[in-house]
């Protein structure tokens, strides 16, 4: 692992695939391609620092709290429904509208540059532990929402400052594996979060709806504390790449990049098309299996432990063989399981089957697309992340819209929307990294 370090980065002339399948198995393809960035790049200043498995780890476990937090409406919605006395409708709309919150994210590219990614990281973890604990402390419905809110902002916050501190510190061939070990952080929020939070939930109070929000205030609290104690012995926190290059210069070099553009389309894509079923999995699942709380866990372990997978997939493959090549496998592979989950589901265990599949594609692609856009305008790292983090968001917000909508009419029509944006995000990635 010590030769994640920087090194020099070479150009070479790319050759395009002459067809859609050549994206997939064009030989050439991964020595022209992906082993090298996509744009050019100055050789890497820094290398990892020396605790740098201590500070990935506690970058990490602090997103794991901010993400068990976004995930645990998805499998609970009924159950919090219940607990606060309002429709599951009226719980899609607040859980799908607290994304547009997400246009927001381009405002706070510039903390990193300005204050520093350690800073911002903290920052985000205490304006996270604050909100969560109101919930606690005052267990109303406009708590409840504001602590949802509250939480996709503090992630927003985070995401960017964390995919700028890492992508720094690691050199493009090898940012596949650093940022895949980041990512489990999404993965593990459901496989350890989510049972944990249905075992809460499920003790015998008036109150217990509540104790989730009670873990993540001092699981908060604490990473925070390892990320200052941690973080703040790296030599390289006092540089933090400030420049005296204007916000302005680094926004249009975002902004007018085509490939940016394109990678942005392929995560709106890839993500409205998981939300849409996401933001109804736990109804389905209850309406069409009758799951209890403790049921409906297990199913978020199994989710959990599929997008496990799928990022391990990522650690293991997408350096050796392209992230872009790796990209259009996971995108074809999850149109094929959206389709073919109404034919698997026909029992709680094949269901558990289709599902594992479908998220285990899902996280794959989604991750493998991070590397890939952390390298696009490497001079503009939090302004490029940031404005991917917008429209990630931005999916999930129209996923969640458009799934609620279309569940009403039957959930195979749920199925047919994630194929179908899955295979619109191929046609992109084909034709949006196509050499000029």
């Amino acid at each position: 692992m010590h030769q994640l370090g920087a090194c020099s980065t070479i150009s070479h002339e790319r050759q395009k695939p002459k067809h859609l399948f050549g994206l997939l198995s064009h030989a050439h393809f991964r020595t022209v391609y992906d082993q090298h960035p996509v744009i050019p790049t100055e050789p890497n200043k820094f290398r990892l620092p020396s605790n740098w498995w201590q500070q990935l780890s506690a970058t990490t476990l602090a997103r794991v709290i901010i993400n068990i937090a976004i995930r645990m409406i998805y499998p609970f919605l009924p159950e919090f429904g219940r607990a606060l006395k309002v429709s599951q409708e009226t719980l899609v709309l607040v859980t799908s509208s607290r994304f547009a919150f997400s246009t927001a994210v381009p405002l706070f590219a510039g903390l990193p540059d300005r204050f520093g990614q350690r800073k911002v990281m903290i920052f985000a973890m205490l304006f996270f532990v604050a909100a969560v604990l109101l919930v606690v402390l005052v267990p109303t419905f406009t708590t409840f929402v504001l602590a949802l809110f509250a939480a996709s902002t503090a992630k927003n916050i985070y995401d960017p400052a964390a995919y700028a501190y890492w992508s720094e510190r690691t050199d493009y061939a090898r940012r596949g594996l650093v940022m895949a070990i980041y990512e489990t952080s999404w993965s593990i929020a459901f496989l350890v979060g989510m049972p944990l939070v249905g075992w809460l939930m499920a003790r015998n109070t008036g109150f217990a709806w509540r104790l989730p929000f009670g873990m993540m205030a001092a699981g908060g609290l604490f990473a925070a504390i390892m990320l200052h104690r941690i973080l703040k012995k790296d030599a390289h926190e006092s540089h933090h790449q400030r420049t005296t290059t204007k916000q302005s210069h680094k926004w249009s070099l975002v902004l007018t990049n085509q490939r940016v553009w394109s990678g942005l389309a392929l995560g709106f894509l890839i993500n409205a098309a998981n939300e849409n079923l996401l933001i109804v999995l736990g109804v389905w699942l209850e309406g069409s299996f009758g799951l209890s709380l403790t049921a409906l866990g297990f199913a978020s372990f199994v989710i959990g432990a599929a997008e496990l997978i799928g990022e391990g997939g990522v650690m293991a493959f997408v350096d050796r063989m392209g992230k872009r090549r790796a990209v259009a496998w996971g995108l074809l592979v999850s149109a094929l399981t959206f389709a073919l989950l109404h034919v698997i589901a026909t029992s709680t265990s094949s269901a558990m089957l289709g599902l594992f599949l479908l998220f285990l594609a899902f996280e794959f692609t989604l991750v493998a697309t991070l590397p890939l856009m952390s390298e696009l305008v490497p001079s503009a790292r939090p302004q490029t992340m940031s404005v991917n983090a917008t429209l990630l968001l931005l999916g999930r917000m129209l996923g969640a819209l458009l799934g609620g909508l279309l569940f009403k009419s039957g959930f195979v029509w749920n199925l047919a929307l994630g194929a179908g944006l899955n295979l619109l995000a191929l046609a992109i990635l084909y034709l949006g990294f196509q050499k000029k």
